[in-house]
This record gives C-alpha cells, sequence and structure tokens, in this order.
C-alpha cells in the first residue's frame, strides 16, 4: 500500500486529530513510521485511550466497510507518517472480495462495533460509584 500510486502519503505533527470520532470515514490509513493513539470521548473531560498503533498497523477501516461514523478518533502521539486508502479505492476492493469473505469481515465489523459501544457504556457510571 505504501509505494502504490493509488494512496497518499501524508504526514501528521504530534497531536493532530487525524481521525475525529463521530465523523463520517473517508479514508483508511496504513502507518509507516509514528505512533497513533485511538481515543474516545474526546468531548468529554476524560478522554480515554483505547489503543496505540504503531508502523504497520491500520486504522479507519471499520467505517469503509460499514459507512457508519467512526467510533473513536485517531491522534499522532509524535511525528506520524501513514499511507491513506480512500473511501472509493477501499469500496472497489472490497466489492472484489469472495462474497462468503466479505459476510464473514461485515460480521467481524458488525461485532467489533457492537463491543465497543458496550464498552463506552461500562465506562459511564454514575457520579457517587467511584
Amino acid at each position: 500500500m505504501a509505494k502504490d500510486p493509488r494512496f497518499k502519503r501524508l504526514e501528521f505533527e504530534p497531536g493532530t486529530i487525524i481521525i475525529e470520532e463521530g465523523k463520517e470515514g473517508e479514508a483508511a490509513y496504513l502507518i509507516t513510521k509514528g505512533t497513533v493513539d485511538i481515543r474516545t470521548g474526546m468531548r468529554s473531560d476524560n478522554p480515554q485511550t483505547l489503543a496505540t498503533l504503531g508502523a504497520g498497523d491500520v486504522f479507519g477501516e471499520l467505517a469503509m466497510f460499514d459507512g457508519v461514523p467512526h467510533i473513536a478518533a485517531a491522534v499522532a502521539v509524535e511525528k506520524t507518517v501513514v499511507s491513506s486508502m480512500s473511501r472509493k479505492e477501499f469500496g472497489a476492493r472490497v466489492k472484489k472480495m469472495d462474497p462468503v469473505l466479505r459476510g464473514v469481515v461485515m460480521q467481524m465489523v458488525g461485532r467489533t462495533r457492537r463491543m465497543a459501544e458496550n464498552l463506552n457504556k461500562s465506562k459511564e457510571r454514575p457520579d457517587w460509584y467511584d
């Protein structure tokens, strides 16, 4: 993906929000250099880091499969270089997938979204809980 002319090479400075939580997906990203935090609750006083990704990791792909807005934000932790695959290119490749495998992947995407929603709900505790 990194050297294919159909993909864009993008650079981000530390602290740059690459993907906004709740926004429609525009691309999937492969990290070629640097580190990205996947965070929820960016608009709250207490954002949570769900994962820290590095070179070779992909993010933003769920929204490419199902068209649902991003469930988390992606924030560059250090200077980060990515290769991005547009929604159009991603969709064209998904259409070429074996239909059975595409069905399996779509089930996995749905399951991942449900698990993330359940995780977010479990963090929403009453003030008196702690």
